[in-house]
């Protein structure tokens, strides 16, 4: 949930797998209105984003970030569609893959009217337990004192026998 302010800026995390690394992608996103099912339109043009990017590894994330003027979408869920396209060295782009679900709640923003609630932090600082303690407390003089006793007792024994 975010506020509907003048300058709203939407960060879409996406995370990949499997990409070619040091192949060049196109990530594009789309704002779609979640009532309408219909791409957001602001000033009669759908509000878009895109990230050209390079991954070192199969396996990662981007962003894309939209920025728009949300002052009159108060009330209204907006939800982002990504493709993923794959670009040849000629710069020709094929569409990979693409996630769009109207419906799903980790892809879709919440415009409001008045700032969201941010939980209070506590007045009073909890209070910390007893450290745990690590380490042996066993006495070592005390066994080496035994150990020493039990080696004079051995060799006297051993004088005696012979």
């Amino acid at each position: 949930e975010i506020l509907a302010d003048s300058e709203v800026t939407i960060k879409d995390t996406v995370s990949y797998e499997n990409l070619i690394p040091g192949a060049s992608y196109l990530l594009k996103g789309v704002l779609m209105d979640q009532e309408t099912g219909e791409e957001l339109l602001l000033d009669g043009n759908p509000v878009t984003a895109e990230t050209a990017f390079t991954p070192e590894e199969r396996s990662g994330s981007v962003e894309v970030v939209f920025t728009l003027d949300g002052s009159s979408l108060a009330g209204k869920s907006l939800v982002v569609f990504e493709t993923l396209y794959y670009v040849d060295a000629d710069g020709t782009q094929r569409e990979i893959c693409s996630h769009k679900d109207i419906d799903d709640a980790g892809q879709t923003v919440h415009l409001s009217e008045n700032p969201p609630e941010v939980p209070e932090e506590p007045t009073e600082t909890p209070s910390v337990s007893n450290p745990v303690k690590t380490g042996d407390d066993a006495p070592i003089l005390l066994y080496l004192g035994i150990g020493a006793g039990a080696l004079v007792l051995a060799g006297t024994l051993t004088v005696l026998y012979l």
